[in-house]
């Protein structure tokens, strides 16, 4: 099954989620995602906020290289079937039916 655009959560080496659509990765998993959303926890190792618990950051990001060596896992949303959309394009499928469209014929120039 492929995951191409299906969100990922990927955890990187420095403890961030970076949350996007999976546009293409490649066999040393460099992946770029879409419409990333990065989340960062705040207040650990010592630094806790006024109610003494650690808070989480986010930030928009948007279209993302990661180079794969900083990735430590990751995990797909549930990924939608291939047959629910028109390969690579991630529009929804059409009812299959093709209008006929006469056309006017033009004399040709000379």
């Amino acid at each position: 099954m492929s995951y191409i655009n299906n969100v990922l959560h990927i955890t990187t080496d420095d403890n961030r989620e970076l949350t996007g659509k999976l546009l293409v990765f490649d066999r040393h998993m460099n992946i770029v995602l879409s419409d990333v959303v990065e989340t960062r926890v705040v207040g650990g190792q010592g630094k806790k906020t006024a109610g003494g618990a650690s808070s989480a950051v986010e930030r928009k990001l948007g279209l993302v290289l990661l180079r794969g060596e900083h990735v430590v896992s990751l995990r797909a949303d549930k990924a939608t079937a291939a047959t629910d959309s028109v390969v690579g394009t991630g529009l929804p499928k059409g009812t299959g039916t093709v209008k006929k469209h006469t056309a006017e014929k033009r004399p040709r120039a000379e």
